[in-house]
């Protein structure tokens, strides 16, 4: 009997460690095709106990800090807030993204509707 709660917590470590390991810090890159060409979005992750904070930088123009970051399992949030249209009120844009290896599959929802945008990891 104790060996089979012990085999039960063995392979229940073997499955969560992984995920526990995947971390999020540092750069990740998003390449999107557009009407305008290639647009490239970069990503600075810092995780500090689930809360995450950082910057997201869209073809080389100014960062923008990231807000109300959150990653828990493998599930990471954050919004960012970007000028209106013809400098009209701010549009907060919110990502939710699952993290996998050094791959994030994000959807996006605020803005101009939602999308789907892959990050990966710079190395």
């Amino acid at each position: 009997m104790k060996s089979r709660i012990l085999l039960a917590v063995l392979v229940i470590f073997a499955l969560v460690l992984p995920a526990l390991a995947q971390g999020i810090d540092g750069k990740w890159e998003a390449k999107q095709t557009t009407q305008r060409g290639e647009v490239v979005t970069t990503f600075e992750f810092k995780n500090a106990g689930g809360k995450v904070t950082g910057t997201m930088t869209r073809a080389g123009g100014q960062a923008t800090e990231l807000k109300n970051g959150k990653f828990e399992g493998a599930k990471l949030t954050f919004e960012v807030s970007q000028a209106g249209r013809g400098g009209g009120d701010p549009v907060t844009i919110t990502y939710t993204g699952t993290v996998s290896g050094d791959s994030i599959k994000f959807t996006t929802a605020g803005g101009r509707g939602p999308q789907e945008i892959e990050a990966k990891r710079v190395k």
